[in-house]
């Protein structure tokens, strides 16, 4: 006989979502996230790429400045590191779901990520018609 423990379940800060503002296409800005394992076992997590607007920082999972492992213990708190990098402009939304294993099966944590990307501003000075300022 045994003791049973309550399977994993992993929660990810900043609900309902997280808010990057409004950033100029072609910038990166990173924030981070929290996940918790609230459950009574270590969670196996399946790292997935984000997609194109959203990335984690510098590279893969958990980003440059997070520190969650594949495997988050029972009660284990962690930082996710994310970027908003637009590509293009409008309004961006897009899920941050993290697939794990919680002792028992495959579950998901999910989180949505917005963000609304504006053009660069473009300067345009003309040659023509002709300005005469004078003489001083």
């Amino acid at each position: 006989s045994g003791v049973g423990a309550p399977p994993a379940s992993l929660s990810i800060s900043n609900s309902p979502f997280l808010d990057f503002g409004t950033k100029q296409v072609g910038t990166s800005t990173p924030l981070s996230l929290t996940v918790a394992n609230g459950g009574g076992v270590t969670a196996e997590v399946f790292p997935a790429s984000l997609g194109v607007h959203f990335k984690y920082t510098v590279g893969n999972y958990p980003g440059t400045g997070g520190n969650c492992p594949t495997l988050i213990t029972a009660g284990a708190n962690c930082t996710l590191d994310v970027s908003f990098e637009p590509q293009s402009a409008g309004n961006i939304v897009q899920n941050l779901t993290l697939n794990y294993m919680n002792g028992v099966s495959v579950s998901s944590a999910t989180r949505e990520l917005r963000g609304v990307a504006t053009s660069p501003a473009i300067l345009e000075i003309s040659n023509s018609p002709t300005y005469d300022f004078g003489s001083k």
